[in-house]
Parts: structure tokens; C-alpha cells; sequence
């Protein structure tokens, strides 16, 4: 497969364009504004109301936030309730009872707000999702910023800013799962849901990519996630979802390597994901939470990584044979 390499006006690579797939037709359309807003929670009453007050004071207003509260045992429920009183915006309030931390169900969520949007016709109605941890906050310009740089191209299908998370080796960094913006009309193409499996952030982006679209995070973009990697989780699906996803086997263990010198990513959740990858190597996991993907999605996705690691090579030897040459 063949794939070219695009550039951001800001010089960062922003994605490789699969020369073998028809791009997405870009529709001629007003310019698209209005956005709503998922979030799932549990048990991060502090955190929720940093996140939602940065919600609310956007610059460019939610026409709808809808919230999955996963069975939280502290002051969530008050906390949303208040929000709902006191808001202009109009506040969805999803609840299941407390059935213990399962990180399995985070999807479930997503999916059943998702399904609250499609009851209301907001998969029709409004043009973005803007999806949200329960622990970011974000600058009141962030998604005005967002929504002006998808104006502007019309085949920029999901993006978001950054934690700060250094890019891999060739410097192309895909969307971040929180703070990140949806177009709906490719929600729509995948059956507005997402497969309810691990991989399903990164799902969402190659799909995207697989139709001929772009995706981009905004290293100007900047934006807090209170509680950063390694701080309160082991991570180890993170293991399984590359096996899962069809990710070539030398590029997953070059970003592992990469993120260990760096120390991007804690050491004990490294360790743990190549545990849990040998482990989904050797022996395909019963759990259909850890089952593979799509197989095309798969060989999708390693052509593309075998794409970025022949371009990471053919730039280091052409920066040597430029020095033997000097």
C-alpha cells in the first residue's frame, strides 16, 4: 500500500494518506459550529467538576453534554445534579449502580451516550462529539480552535489537542482518546458506536484514516489531565490492544523502547504491556473484550506502520550518507 506524508500549516506531520483508498468526499456546506459534549465518570467528584467547568466556560458552547456516571459512591450525583439546575446548556445524566471498577464498561458508556445523542437526533442535528475524560481540563478556546482548523478542511475528521505525551520516532502523533473532536458524519459511517473491545480510541482514528480522511493533534493545543499515565492504573490492556489492532510487531517494540529511554511512560506499565503482548501473541485471549479487530483494519494498520518505519529509515540513511558526503 502506498501512502503519501501530509504536513499541518504548523510543519508537524500530521498523517499518511492511503493513495489506494478514495478520499472522503468533502461535502461544500456553511460552516459547520455546533458540538456536543460525552463524558463518563466515576467516582472523581473534584476532578468532574474542573472538567465540566471547563466545559461550560468554552468559548464556543455545547448544544448538548451528556453524562455517563458508571455507579460513583461520592458527591457525583449532587455535583451533576447542580450542574443540570444551573446550566444553560442543556445536562443529560446517564446512571448505572455501582457494579465495581471494570474498565471494560468505559465503552459500554461511551456507547450508551452515544445512543442517548442518536434518541435526541444529535447524530443529524449537530456536526461534532466532543469526547471527555472525567479528569482534563481545558483552555476556553480549545474547541473554537478545533472546530476553526476542521473548517478549514473539510477531510479532517477527529481531532484534539495534547498532554504533552512526546511523539513517536517520525513525529506523527495520532489524536489523544480525551479532548478529542469527532466529525458525526464519520460516527455515522462506523454505526455511531464503537466496537465495544480494547483498541477502541485508536479504532476510531484508523477507520477515519482507512476512508481516505485525515486526523491531526495540535501540539499548539495544549491541554491538563489531572491524573497523567501510571498514577492510578497498571494499563496492562494496553498489552493486548496492539495485537489486536494488527500493530507490526518491530514498531510496537521500537515505541516501547523509545517511551523506556524517554520516560514518557512509566516503566511498570511498559513492563506490563509486553506481558499482556506476549501473552495475546501466544495465546489468543476467550475475553471478547481482547479479541482482534477487523482483519482489514489490521492489515491497514501495519501497512501504515510499515510505511512510517520505511520512511524513519530511508531519512536516517539519507542524514548519513549526507555526513559521509560533507
Amino acid at each position: 500500500m502506498s501512502m503519501e506524508k501530509s504536513r499541518n500549516s504548523h510543519g508537524d506531520p500530521e498523517t499518511y494518506v492511503p493513495s489506494s483508498i478514495t478520499p472522503y468526499a468533502a461535502k461544500t456546506e456553511p460552516t459547520r459550529m455546533s458540538y456536543w459534549t460525552l463524558v463518563t465518570t466515576r467516582n472523581r467528584c473534584e476532578d468532574l467538576d474542573r472538567t465540566l467547568k471547563s466545559i461550560f466556560g468554552q468559548e464556543l458552547p455545547p448544544v448538548r453534554v451528556i453524562v455517563f456516571d458508571d455507579g460513583s459512591s461520592d458527591g457525583t450525583k449532587d455535583l451533576l445534579e447542580a450542574y443540570k439546575k444551573k446550566s444553560t446548556t442543556v445536562v443529560r445524566i446517564l446512571r448505572r449502580p455501582d457494579l465495581g471498577y471494570d474498565i471494560k464498561r468505559v465503552v459500554r458508556n461511551w456507547n450508551e451516550c452515544l445512543a442517548e445523542a442518536e434518541r435526541e437526533k444529535l447524530d443529524r442535528s449537530v456536526d461534532f462529539t466532543f469526547i471527555s475524560a472525567d479528569d482534563c481540563v481545558y483552555p476556553s478556546h480549545y474547541v473554537r480552535a478545533m472546530v476553526e482548523r476542521m473548517n478549514r478542511d473539510p477531510l479532517l475528521a477527529v481531532a484534539s489537542g495534547t498532554r504533552g505525551i512526546p511523539a513517536p520516532f517520525d513525529g506523527w502523533k495520532p489524536p489523544e482518546g480525551s479532548g478529542r473532536l469527532v466529525r458525526n458524519d464519520i460516527l455515522r459511517s462506523v454505526g455511531f458506536r464503537f466496537p465495544e473491545k480494547s483498541g477502541y480510541e485508536p479504532w476510531l482514528v484508523y477507520e477515519a484514516m482507512r476512508r481516505g480522511l485525515r486526523v491531526q493533534c495540535m501540539n499548539e493545543l495544549p491541554y491538563e489531565h489531572i491524573h497523567q499515565f501510571g498514577k492510578s492504573h497498571a494499563f496492562a490492556e494496553w498489552g493486548y490492544m496492539p495485537h489486536m489492532l494488527g500493530y507490526h510487531p518491530i514498531f510496537f517494540f521500537g515505541r516501547c523502547l523509545q517511551n523506556l529511554v524517554s520516560g514518557a511512560v512509566p516503566r511498570r506499565i511498559i513492563l506490563n504491556m509486553l506481558a499482556s503482548y506476549a501473552k495475546a501473541y501466544f495465546v489468543t485471549p476467550s475475553d471478547s473484550f481482547y479479541q482482534p479487530h477487523d482483519p482489514e483494519l489490521r492489515s491497514f494498520i501495519r501497512s501504515f506502520q510499515v510505511e512510517r518505519m520505511k520512511n524513519v529509515v530511508a531519512r536516517f540513511l539519507g542524514r548519513t550518507l549526507q555526513k559521509g558526503s560533507g
